[in-house]
């Protein structure tokens, strides 16, 4: 009942291979970059966020930010230095609507690559 009356918000990442070791990228350090050049990235993971509220209730869908800070601190869990290929997506019913974010989640294997966003 909680969740019809605040919305609620969840994110999650998954690895591709095998975990990173080392220590966790700080979500205010990633980088989301506009384009990719792949020789530049190895991709370590996929990261999703959404927000979901009732429909009479659109003001408790989380911003786009607050979206993008979630989809930075899944892919800190990562170890990740970047973000690409954002894809946003939305959908609702009579009672609720939601909001998708989902990203790739990179480390930069070429140092020139930083400059990318």
């Amino acid at each position: 009942m909680m969740t019809v009356v605040t919305g609620c918000s969840t994110s999650a990442g998954y690895v591709i291979g095998g975990p990173r070791g080392g220590p966790l990228t700080r979500p205010a350090d990633i980088i989301i970059a506009d384009h990719a050049n792949l020789a530049d990235y190895q991709v370590v993971g996929r990261v999703h966020a959404h927000t979901i509220a009732p429909q009479w209730l659109p003001f408790m869908l989380k911003s786009q930010d607050e979206l993008l800070g979630k989809l930075k601190k899944e892919a800190a869990l990562l170890h990740a230095d970047v973000i690409f290929d954002i894809r946003r997506y939305s959908r609702s019913q009579f009672e609720w609507q939601e909001e998708h974010l989902m990203g790739t989640a990179a480390i930069i294997i070429h140092k020139g690559a930083g400059d990318a966003r």
